[in-house]
């Protein structure tokens, strides 16, 4: 892995990227240091280490290259950074999933195996590096003081942006040139839009940053490594026959270009850090999330991806789109994530979810213009992808319960009548959605009934289903309620160009 750090890196981290340098690197040297440092914080000999084991190896190599004072320091410095090298590395590899002897729930694949040591000493400097930056922004003083508190605000990273050089070398970092850039990028890692940085924000937008662009460090923290086989003897010899088999096939032959792979973006579980469909969701729901998902997270992958699609399909240049051109937008972007025929049905399927997100994201931002309210301006373009997934979820709930079968058929009528809901709401218990999850008896369903048949009229339509869905999440202040509630997001219009 080629150095990240930024070129005035302070001599802390210099110091502690160095000491775990060499156990990354794949030589007889590097493994033996590996060899040695497992034993270190496998302390009881059963192959795998846990966190704690893992930090006894870190302050081993600390104290080893420096006194007692400075090892301290370091390690104290940078250890909010273990436990995400930690946790990312112990994923990499599947182990057994039997209980280990004498633990509740932990398995093998809770811990570090040797398999996953030497990526683990690699997503330790990576994080290492990360929350170097991180510390030196928070409190706006190099590295942790009384001045901290853990999280970074607009203010701090201004200033950041404005005294230091630049960040480590990670992609987020590039083309920031000016105080534009910075705002944007300080929303960017605001994941929660909160006004405040987490370190878990920080180090996951700048995770999936790398991931999304194909870096060498993105290659790494994906962490999609394939079992290698040893090769005896007999492959060798096979491996050097076909080679020459296939050098006798290319004098007769012209080579075939070869495609560029496709890149994937790597999705978080929760669209726009707030909606997570349920384990019970259709394929259609997770298909139609998937086209729409890398439009509403807040990365810079994700936001040069909506400039461009916001550009398609804002055909005159006026910088509002109506309902017509988000529905080409969404027919088109079916197409692409799928093939035509999937991507028509599932255009038609979620259809009469298009104008409840519409409609809900048309007016958050406000500008001068009186006619803005009935069109999407590109400050509202992320949020509206974003309930096009969440509102497609809570179609997808009511596709299953009309007709009592799941998704639509000719038994569908568009409406949920009473006897539908009776039959259906004791499998809500799991259902992304609080107001229809904990309903218990059938008294009690019925009230809930009521309560979204807001006309009396014995039934339940589709926009009164997704009404009763918003108002419970704003009642209960859930992260999906204030998503939905649209307040917290109201901004000034923003130009794509």
């Amino acid at each position: 892995m080629e150095s990240i750090l930024a070129d005035h890196a302070s001599e802390d981290i210099r110091d502690f990227d160095t000491i775990f340098l060499p156990y990354g690197e794949k030589t007889t040297s590097g493994t033996e240091l590996r060899k040695n440092g497992f034993r270190v914080a496998d302390t009881n000999g059963n192959g795998i280490a846990s966190l704690a084991e893992l930090e006894l190896f870190i302050g081993s190599c600390l104290n080893k290259n420096h006194d007692k004072d400075r090892a301290n320091f370091l390690f104290k410095k940078y250890r909010p950074s273990y436990i995400k090298a930690y946790n990312s590395a112990k994923d990499i590899h599947s182990g057994s999933t039997e209980v280990l002897p004498g633990a509740k729930t932990a398995t093998e694949d809770d811990y570090v195996c040797f398999s996953e040591f030497r990526v683990f000493t690699l997503y330790l400097r990576i994080y290492a590096i990360m929350f170097d930056t991180f510390a030196d922004i928070d409190g706006e003083t190099e590295g942790r003081t009384d001045e901290d508190d853990s999280r970074v605000d607009k203010d701090e990273f201004l200033k950041w942006f404005h005294t230091s050089n630049g960040g480590p070398k990670f992609k987020v970092f590039e083309g920031v040139n000016s105080d534009e850039d910075a705002e944007e990028l300080f929303s960017y890692l605001d994941t929660d839009n909160s006004g405040l940085i987490t370190f878990t924000e920080w180090s996951e937008s700048i995770k999936m940053e790398e991931i999304g662009e194909g870096t060498e460090v993105g290659v790494l923290l994906k962490g999609d490594f394939a079992p290698v086989k040893k090769k005896t003897k007999l492959n060798r010899v096979r491996s050097k026959e076909v080679k020459t088999t296939t050098a006798k096939n290319d004098m007769t032959r012209p080579k075939s270009a070869k495609s560029k792979p496709k890149r994937v973006l790597i999705m978080p579980p929760k669209v726009a850090c707030a909606y997570l469909p349920s384990n019970r969701a259709s394929p259609d729901l997770r298909d139609f999330i998937q086209a729409f998902q890398p439009f509403a997270e807040r990365t810079i992958v994700c936001g040069k991806l909506r400039k461009e699609a916001f550009k398609s399909i804002d055909a005159n240049g006026n910088g509002k789109c109506s309902l017509a051109e988000i529905s080409e937008h969404v027919q088109k972007q079916l197409k692409i994530a799928h093939d035509a025929v999937r991507g028509d049905e599932l255009f038609k399927l979620f259809r009469p979810t298009y104008i409840r997100a519409f409609t809900a994201s048309k007016a958050i931002a406000k500008t001068d213009d009186p006619e803005d309210d009935n069109y999407i301006n590109f400050s509202e373009f992320r949020v509206l992808n974003a309930y096009l997934c969440v509102y497609a979820g809570m179609g997808d709930e009511f596709f299953r319960i009309d007709g009592g079968t799941d998704g639509v058929n000719e038994d569908d009528d568009r409406r949920i009548e009473m006897t539908e809901w009776i039959k259906a709401y004791r499998k809500l218990s799991t259902s992304s959605f609080i107001g229809l999850r904990g309903i218990k008896t059938d008294e009690d369903a019925s009230t809930v009934f009521k309560e979204m048949d807001l006309d009396s009229k014995g039934m339940v339509l589709l926009s009164e289903f997704c009404d009763y869905i918003r108002k419970k999440e704003m009642e209960n202040k859930t992260t999906l309620g204030k998503l939905l509630y649209g307040n917290a997001l109201k901004a000034k219009a923003v130009d794509p160009s």
